[in-house]
């Protein structure tokens, strides 16, 4: 298809109007502002992540040391509870990894204020 005078100087209109568009629109900061809250929310979720894991992985070493005894069988639940104790570590490993990200996110989108 061979494209006409009046078709390539209608693309490239076309595409100043929209580049000027985007130029006025960036002005604005409405993307930036919405870039802060999002977040904003997203380091609050991960902080309460990360506490939670936290604390969930101080009660189970507090259980890991008892023992539970009926008879002649004995249990030692810290045998039970050490795989999920690894699984909080390192889930709680990750949530610092992400908390630290978004931090980075942060600093950057205030660099250019």
């Amino acid at each position: 298809m061979v494209k006409t005078r009046m078709q390539t100087n209608w693309h490239k209109g076309l595409m100043t109007l929209l580049i000027i568009g985007l130029v006025v629109l960036s002005s604005f900061n409405i993307a930036d502002e919405k870039a802060h809250r999002l977040i904003n929310q997203a380091m609050l979720s991960a902080a309460g992540s990360y506490t939670i894991a936290r604390s969930l992985d101080a009660a189970i070493s507090t259980l890991q040391s008892s023992e539970v005894s009926a008879g002649v069988f004995s249990i030692d639940i810290g045998q039970v509870l050490n795989p999920v104790s690894d699984l909080i570590n390192k889930f709680s490993d990750i949530m610092v990894m992400s908390f630290t990200s978004l931090s980075l996110q942060k600093v950057l989108l205030l660099i250019p204020k």
